[in-house]
């Protein structure tokens, strides 16, 4: 009998149709452009695989069986499901009608480009994911999603990154903050000052307080929260510090002042990751040009490739 790992070849489901179609094996092959004896030895080897009988003959002319009749419904099902799919796939590698799936954990890096990459390609469509880096490199690899904007390092086989800015730290703090009087900050400024910040487990406090920690700081975290909004209306209070990054000041509140922390030092790389493919998707590839082709002046949100 014919088990679940059996497959059935497209093209015997094909010539099974046509056949079923014109009631002649020659005529079906004439169709199908191909010979004769091939479109018989394929309804053969379907019937010996299906263990039923398809057709039955009557001179040079075959008929469906009952069985063949149930099997055609199914197969023309299925012919139709392919097409479908078929036309979807090449829409979706269209830069007419496709679309693009991306994975951001830092959703306010991206708006202004997304909404500038929409208005280039007015028919592409895009859908976006908060994943972690870990779960969106899976999803990559396993072409469920396109592309991952992250800070994590890569380390994965058959991907590519593509820079898009070093990220610099900045100290937030009050209009009324003594600091102000200073056009920058030291990091020996930094040591005295209460800050509120994220929790531990965020991976801008990690990679904040390693960066910080290799240059000889350790900062105090008097408060710790989950919403990186409650941090810079604490910092409003004028009692606490906070640090900002510089992806992030173009849509920074401006009730808040923003000094640049010296000596000023990349302490992270925002990538973009992708796989490396030999047909790459079109849509994909029209966004990564998009971004090559931007400049700090084109950008509101200051995201340029770095120069090397």
């Amino acid at each position: 009998m014919l088990s679940g790992g059996d497959l059935i070849f497209p093209h015997k489901l094909l010539y099974f149709l046509e056949v079923a179609k014109y009631e002649n094996m020659t005529q079906a092959a004439k169709a199908l452009k191909v010979s004769q004896p091939a479109v018989s030895q394929a309804i053969s080897d379907l019937e010996d695989q299906l263990q039923v009988p398809l057709f039955y003959r009557q001179g040079r002319r075959i008929f469906l069986t009952d069985q063949g009749k149930t099997y055609q419904n199914y197969c023309q099902s299925a012919h139709k499901q392919l097409q479908i799919g078929q036309d979807l796939v090449r829409n979706q590698r269209s830069l007419e009608k496709g679309q693009l799936s991306l994975a951001i954990t830092m959703p306010h890096v991206f708006p202004d480009l997304i909404q500038r990459f929409l208005e280039k390609y007015p028919g592409l469509s895009l859908n976006q994911y908060d994943l972690s880096h870990e779960e969106a490199i899976k999803q990559i690899q396993n072409y469920q999603l396109d592309l991952t904007v992250t800070s994590s390092h890569m380390q994965a086989p058959g991907l590519q990154k593509q820079v898009l800015v070093d990220d610099k730290l900045y100290l937030a703090l009050s209009l009324d903050h003594p600091l102000l009087k200073q056009d920058h900050i030291l990091l020996a400024d930094l040591e005295p000052l209460d800050f509120i910040g994220l929790h531990k487990h965020y991976a801008f406090r990690q990679e904040s307080d390693q960066f910080l920690a290799e240059l000889g700081l350790r900062i105090t975290h008097k408060i710790n929260v989950d919403d990186a909004g409650s941090i810079l209306r604490l910092t409003q209070t004028g009692r606490y510090a906070s640090l900002i990054t510089s992806i992030s000041l173009p849509n920074a509140p401006d009730n808040l002042a923003y000094l640049p922390i010296m000596p000023q030092k990349a302490f992270r790389q925002v990538s973009l990751i992708y796989r490396s493919d030999p047909y790459p998707n079109p849509v994909l590839q029209a966004f990564l040009d998009f971004i090559r082709q931007l400049s700090l002046k084109e950008s509101r949100t200051s995201l340029q490739p770095i120069e090397h």
